[in-house]
């Protein structure tokens, strides 16, 4: 999977960072390795870094990731997605009638339901 989170830490600290051991949990809190207040979170599931203390100069650090890679961790959502749209327009909207008003559309469908 390559760069994990902690060692982007690392490599935006310049350092070794003393960071907790995943145990499963979602969000693990801990020291931030940047300003030091007790208000850092990891996700080593999802490859995120969030300090929420309003002094830290570095808010948020996240694992990069190709498209491949982000298209089979959430493919369920955009499935979700998926079905939601044609469940709300019923069919795949072209792009040619993305610039149309709404008369024009139904137009189109009414001239379509008559033939």
């Amino acid at each position: 999977m390559g760069t994990g989170i902690g060692d982007v830490i690392r490599r935006e600290a310049g350092r070794d960072v003393d960071l907790p051991e995943d145990d499963g949990r979602r969000w693990l809190r801990f020291p931030c390795p940047f300003c030091g207040k007790l208000r850092a979170a990891i996700s080593y599931e999802i490859g995120l870094f969030k300090c929420f203390h309003a002094d830290c100069d570095v808010k948020k650090l996240w694992v990069s990731r190709d498209d491949a890679e982000t298209i089979r961790r959430f493919w369920l959502q955009i499935e979700q997605a998926v079905r939601n749209t044609k469940s709300k327009w019923g069919k795949w909207v072209s792009w040619s009638e993305c610039g149309r008003s709404s008369d024009a559309r139904e137009k189109k469908r009414n001239s379509q339901a008559t033939q």
